[in-house]
């Protein structure tokens, strides 16, 4: 996908007073059109200033990289009654968002139109308010997340995990996506289809076409809105439907199952089971997001118990580092995940089959 990249320059005809005044031109007190100054805190100011502001890191997304600032460049500001303040004298990025971070929500900075630019493909662009600069940096924008977006929905695996105010139907199904078409695993049900994020309005969308006719393609074959939760994990939202899914750019076979359903080996000639619950604990904590708990990971405290109610009361707490003897074909546990102001409690099958 080609971004197109804004690229605000110098000019000797037309006075720039927002972003910059040309090399050696005179400076003396200006004339100013105070009904386009931008106020500090303003939706505009805010865009300018991720704009101008220097990333952390390269893989800082809050950066609006596909417009660019031409240095040196002047700007202006003006007090709570629009009164002029003060000129600066800018020379880099760096310069710039250090100004816009300093500024108080009583002040303001200059602006004068037309804006004019040429863009990658040659076009002319002519700016000549406030609303148009802020479309030109909005559609910058989404054509950056969106080229984001794209890489990371079709990066690695991502996993439909249980959640507490999602629908639960499909957790620890597995999509991979590339290039705009996805496998679909679930159980012994793989498919294959198409799933491709798209802008409308100021909304992403993740666009999902499973190929089959059945309850499978009927839950998932939705336009979703995307709401990212984290750098890993999302949340589509659908017909009253949500799920919510986590990316893996490996996975743990060990860890692949129906949701909180795990399948555990036994063996033709024993008649009892042992099995150590703590072994399955970075498992199990793969496949939950749990609102105000999964942000903090490193917070989390885990435990088991035999029923609801001690899980609830917090008695009975079963020891993870010992095998527990089972010799049903089928147990539940209950697991109680917390962190130091909440807490949820999910059951946890484990179906012993064998093999």
């Amino acid at each position: 996908m080609k971004i197109t990249r804004l690229l605000l320059t110098c000019s000797i005809a037309i006075s720039l007073f927002l972003f910059f005044a040309c090399e050696n031109e005179p400076i003396d007190t200006p004339d100013f059109n105070q009904e386009a100054t931008i106020e500090v805190d303003s939706e505009l100011y805010n865009l300018i200033r991720r704009v101008a502001e220097v990333p952390e890191n390269d893989l800082d997304t809050t950066k609006v990289s596909c417009v660019k600032f031409v240095y040196p460049l002047t700007i202006f500001t003006f007090d709570d009654n629009n009164a002029y303040q003060s000129i600066h004298m800018l020379n880099s990025d760096a310069e710039f968002s250090a100004l816009l971070g300093q500024l108080t929500s009583a002040q303001a900075i200059s602006i004068s139109y037309p804006i004019e630019s040429t863009l990658e493909d040659g076009t002319q662009l002519t700016i000549n308010s406030n609303d148009a600069l802020k479309e030109a940096i909005d559609n910058c924008i989404k054509d950056v997340l969106l080229g984001a977006s794209e890489t990371l929905i079709n990066s690695c695996f991502w996993k439909v995990v249980y959640s507490e105010h999602t629908n639960n139907t499909y957790a620890g199904a597995l999509f991979q996506g590339q290039n705009g078409a996805t496998n679909f695993s679930f159980d012994d049900t793989h498919l294959i289809g198409s799933w491709s994020p798209l802008f409308i309005e100021d909304e992403l969308h993740l666009n999902i076409h499973l190929n089959s006719e059945d309850a499978t393609s009927n839950f998932w074959n939705h336009d979703w809105i995307v709401t990212y939760l984290s750098d890993t994990e999302m949340r589509l939202d659908a017909n009253n439907t949500s799920v919510i899914l986590r990316q893996f750019c490996t996975i743990n076979q060990s860890c692949v199952n129906t949701g909180l359903d795990f399948s555990i080996c036994h063996l033709d000639n024993i008649e009892v089971t042992e099995i150590v619950l703590g072994d399955h604990t970075s498992c199990l904590l793969d496949a939950i997001y749990i609102d105000a708990i999964s942000n903090s990971p490193e917070n989390i405290t885990t435990t088991y118990y035999s029923t609801a109610a001690d899980a609830q009361d917090q008695t009975n707490v079963l020891d993870e580092l010992e095998p527990y003897v089972v010799a049903d074909s089928q147990i539940t546990f209950w697991l109680r995940v917390e962190n130091a102001t909440t807490y949820s409690i999910i059951p946890i099958t484990f179906n012993f089959i064998f093999c």
